[in-house]
């Protein structure tokens, strides 16, 4: 089958959406074509010669504005516009990137979450250099997905408990994470969004995007070194920024030709750098880097009286010297299409209303909180009965608890759990809760997975104090060797004072030395969570009147504590009596009943066993004395 140079070229091109640059003239001959093959090319042959027919000016400009095709906000393509809430300056205001075009270049960048740990480094990097940005004509905007009173409680925070004190850029809230998935950032199974940093120009083009997992930081040298190059490189068109470009530095030309300029030069700072690292050859300058060689040692001959080395003309050339020619294409310069200038020089800072008034007695503001707490599922009056001071709280507190709340991932169903087992959260403000989650993550060693877990078991947590309640607690358990505490972090709501230091005095006063008290609590630490009066006080006494039993037991055993007395101790130590047999502590009560009735099953089939069996009490037993 015959075809046609021209046809082939057209059939490439068909398969390939994307522009191809031939360097060569289309070829006039052709062979016949059969006539199946016209009806499907002829729509293509007048466009790819019309492509084919490229003009040759030798020094013609090219453009290197690209625009992307992907729908994606890649390099090249406009920056999608927004417009959402933000916290600047402690308020609330709206941020419209449409509002900068045309004014300012735009660098938006992405974090994954509020709290975290990688994430306050880079956004107080970029605060701390706002003002080089500043000059650049530049604005900085910071993307998460937490809600503005979670930005407003963070902003709050002070530094050094954890916090990124006063910003000199908004922090955006992106709470429906429309914004990070139309920038092509965000985890969908993770609802959070990836490190990913843009820097629009005032055109409203993207010209620089970089992408970070969620581990790597991100560096503000780059993207102040980055933005420099392309102000540099739109201020100057007919140049390009290489390598490692910085202001100041040496430039160069988008041709094969004016490009000869910039390399010498590099050449040459190459050349003076191994000067100046004494990297030379000559014989004189190896006895001088070698003064440890014998005198007689055989040195090469010096090349020249002066050592100097030879220069690059004393070789003769092995080629003559060869212009080449390289064919340009020229095209139409592609710019940025300008819009149109706003009415506005700067974003309206709208501050939001301030709350009303606090009227206690106001009946319109008790039914609104009344109606606010029942809407969300919570007893307005079951509230108040175990927590007063709600009645005084404004609403516009309540709301800002319960929202901030809500930004970290609570579902409403553990909200009400929460606010229902523990109504003191409700008074607690944002900028009080945030220190809690820091401690926690920080210094209670509690993994981000299991911060939830934590709170859904000890909501009281929210409502202590990090500097009078949770850190003297965590340094006091500490103290006692009470090692992996974010598994036991329901104790640090308990009173150093009230709560554990009365619980080792208790065990102390019944005959347990200092150290054998502090041994059983850091063996189970659960013990300070129960009551002297309803738990410990009860299960003892029957323990030394009704078992008559060696407390040394309790010492190896103080989960003792932790089985019920009326369901578990009593009912199998009654059997025991009946049956005649004596079971350690641990094979009495951790086993299952199933387990338990087995054991007692084998051990009456004989007529006792032996002291070195494990269903036999290391201890003397009162019981056997008496038989």
């Amino acid at each position: 089958m015959a075809f046609s140079a021209t046809s082939t070229t057209a059939a490439l091109i068909s398969s390939n959406p994307r522009p191809m640059a031939f360097p060569f003239s289309p070829i006039s001959q052709s062979l016949p074509l059969p006539n199946s093959f016209t009806g499907l090319l002829a729509p293509l042959l007048s466009g790819v010669v019309r492509s084919l027919s490229v003009s040759r000016a030798p020094h013609s400009r090219r453009s290197f504005l690209v625009k992307a095709s992907s729908e994606l906000p890649l390099v090249g393509n406009t920056a999608p516009d927004f417009k959402a809430d933000a916290v600047f300056d402690q308020e609330f205001i709206n941020v419209k990137l449409s509002e900068y075009i045309g004014k300012k270049y735009v660098i938006l960048f992405f974090y994954p979450l509020d709290i975290t740990f990688v994430c306050p480094t880079e956004i107080t990097a970029f605060s701390d250099r706002y003002e080089e940005f500043e000059k650049l004509n530049t604005e900085i905007l910071g993307v998460s997905i937490n809600s503005v009173f979670s930005h407003l409680a963070w902003v709050q925070t002070d530094r050094k408990s954890g916090g990124l004190g006063d910003l000199k850029y908004p922090l955006v809230s992106d709470v429906t994470k429309s914004i990070s998935k139309s920038y092509g950032v965000l985890i969908p199974d993770q609802g959070i969004a990836l490190r990913g940093l843009f820097i629009i120009d005032k055109e409203g083009v993207i010209q620089h995007s970089t992408i970070n997992n969620l581990a790597i930081g991100r560096c503000v040298d780059e993207t102040m070194r980055t933005l420099q190059g392309l102000q540099y490189v739109q201020e100057n068109p007919d140049e390009v920024c290489p390598a490692g470009w910085k202001p100041g530095e040496k430039s160069m030309k988008p041709d094969p030709k004016l490009s000869e300029d910039y390399f010498p030069n590099q050449k040459r700072k190459r050349i003076a750098t191994n000067k100046s690292t004494g990297q030379c050859r000559c014989p004189q300058t190896m006895k001088e880097t070698l003064p440890f060689l014998p005198q007689n040692y055989p040195f090469p001959p010096s090349l020249s009286s002066h050592h100097h080395h030879p220069k690059p003309h004393d070789f003769p050339s092995l080629s003559p010297h060869r212009n080449l020619h390289f064919p340009t294409l020229s095209s139409q310069t592609i710019t940025p299409t300008s819009l149109p200038p706003k009415p506005h020089p700067h974003i309206p800072f709208i501050s939001p209303p301030p709350p009303p008034p606090l009227q206690p007695n106001s009946r319109s503001h008790f039914q609104e909180k009344m109606l606010y707490l029942d809407s969300i599922g919570l007893d307005f009056f079951s509230l108040i009965q175990h927590h007063p001071p709600i009645i005084s709280a404004s609403l516009h507190d309540l709301k800002s608890t319960v929202d901030f709340l809500a930004s970290m991932n609570f579902t409403m169903l553990e909200l009400r759990r929460i606010l229902s087992m523990c109504p003191h959260i409700l008074t607690v403000k944002p900028t009080s809760l945030l220190p809690v989650f820091t401690f926690l993550l920080r210094e209670a060693c509690v993994n981000g997975s299991n911060l939830k877990k934590v709170i859904n078991r000890r909501p009281r947590l929210l409502a202590c104090n990090v500097e009078t309640q949770l850190r003297p607690t965590l340094y006091f358990l500490q103290s006692i060797g009470v090692s992996e505490i974010r598994r036991h972090t329901y104790l640090l709501s308990c009173s150093v004072e009230n709560k554990l230091i009365p619980r080792i005095d208790y065990f102390q006063n019944i005959g347990f030395s200092y150290r054998e008290s502090i041994s059983m609590f850091r063996r189970f630490p659960q013990l300070f969570n129960y009551s002297i009066k309803e738990n410990i006080e009860p299960k003892l006494n029957y323990f030394v009147v009704e078992m008559r039993r060696d407390l040394r037991e309790i010492k190896e055993f103080p989960q003792y504590f932790s089985f019920s007395l009326e369901n578990r101790i009593k009912p199998r130590h009654q059997i025991c009596v009946e049956k005649g047999v004596c079971f350690p502590l641990p094979a009495l009560l951790k086993t299952s009943e199933v387990e338990f009735r087995s054991r007692l099953e084998i051990c009456c089939n004989f007529w006792l066993p032996s002291k070195g069996s494990p269903l036999w009490c290391t201890r003397n037993c009162d019981i056997f004395n008496k038989q």
